[in-house]
Parts: structure tokens; sequence; C-alpha cells
């Protein structure tokens, strides 16, 4: 196993798998002082890297705040409908921004 630090997180390699943790961190631009704010930063990361995954069920396991959210490369615990809703929105707004 293989550990790299970055300013605000913790990713743990192994093989073919990483395990990444927020700090609990506090800097200008942003709070990570809660597991809350740590476990909002990570859904929204869930789903940019998605993104860019080869496949969307690259990403097999994904655990937010101890609960599993992402298991089998499905979403258990989170209500998609409003994830893709929020992705589309997020995906317009930075679309208009670039132009």
């Amino acid at each position: 196993m293989r550990r790299i630090e970055t300013h605000l997180s913790w990713l743990l390699l192994g093989g073919e798998r990483v395990l990444k943790l927020k700090k609990p961190v506090r800097s200008p631009f942003l709070d990570f002082t809660t597991v809350q704010a740590r476990g909002r930063k990570a859904c929204a990361e869930l789903f940019v890297n998605r993104l860019h995954a080869a496949r969307g069920s690259d990403v097999h396991t994904t655990i937010v705040g101890g609960e599993v959210v992402v298991e089998g490369g499905r979403l258990t615990r989170v209500d998609e409908t409003a994830v893709l809703a929020a992705m589309r929105d997020s995906a317009a707004a930075l679309l208009e921004a670039s132009r």
C-alpha cells in the first residue's frame, strides 16, 4: 500500500484500487472541518470522477461519511434523478461561462 498526501487529501493506493480521504482542513477558500462538508465534497468528486472514467462502472465502490453510496458501479443511497439534474445544470452553466 502506498500513501500520497496532498494539501486536501490522503490517497491510499493498493494495486488497482485507491482510497481517498479528505483531510479536516480549513483555508480561505474552503472549510472541510466537519464530516458533512467533507462528505459533500466527496459526493461532488464522485460524479466528476465517474464523468471522467472510461466507463461509469469503472468506479466500483464509493464510501461517503461511512456509508456506501456506490456499490457495484451503481448508486445506492443517492437520489440519482436530483444528482443528474444538478450535473446537467452545472454542465450547462460551464458551457455558458466558456462562451
